[in-house]
């Protein structure tokens, strides 16, 4: 916790930990799972489940980054946290980024590209492609997420109910 770390040209690939348990779908990640100030810079994440669980409290900062055919029961290419209990939540910001095929698996949950809970900012971004079995098969923005998009295309994201590119 508290770690700044900055990723540089790398691809990470493979690494699916998602479950199902009596309780229901639990969140996890086969990618990074950030509890402090992340920069990832042209790194390409691929077939990890979810690519970046960022947690309450927790920054991330991505420039020229690949999110693409990762899956889990929500959230299935980012989770962007924020926890109920108090008013810490996850910031995220991208920039000139795809996230694109990414997939929410769960039966009740969505964001197939992203699921955000915190504070997320898009500019020059695409997200295509990405699907849920639920509701946001691009962004499911949920409990209270402050989503900002800026000079980014979202097409071809579909949904079983509601929000193919975002649900708000």
């Amino acid at each position: 916790k508290g770690a700044h770390v900055t990723i540089s040209n790398l691809t990470l690939m493979g690494g699916f930990e998602g479950s199902r348990n009596v309780s229901g779908d639990v969140a996890t990640t086969g990618g990074i799972d950030n509890y402090g100030t992340l920069e990832m810079y042209d790194v390409d994440i691929t077939r990890t489940g979810t690519a970046l669980l960022n947690q309450p409290g927790a920054t991330a900062v991505l420039a020229d980054c690949n999110i693409v055919r990762n899956a889990n029961w929500y959230g299935g290419g980012i989770l962007n946290f924020a926890q109920a209990s108090s008013s810490s939540c996850g910031t995220l910001i991208m920039d000139r980024c795809s996230l694109t095929e990414n997939e929410s698996l769960g039966p009740s949950h969505g964001g197939g590209a992203a699921e955000n809970q915190g504070y997320m900012y898009l500019n020059n971004c695409i997200v295509a492609n990405n699907a849920s079995t639920e509701i946001g098969g691009g962004i499911n923005n949920c409990k209270g997420g402050q989503l900002y998009v800026m000079n980014s295309t979202f097409t071809g994201n579909t949904c079983r109910w509601n929000g193919g590119a975002i649900r708000l």
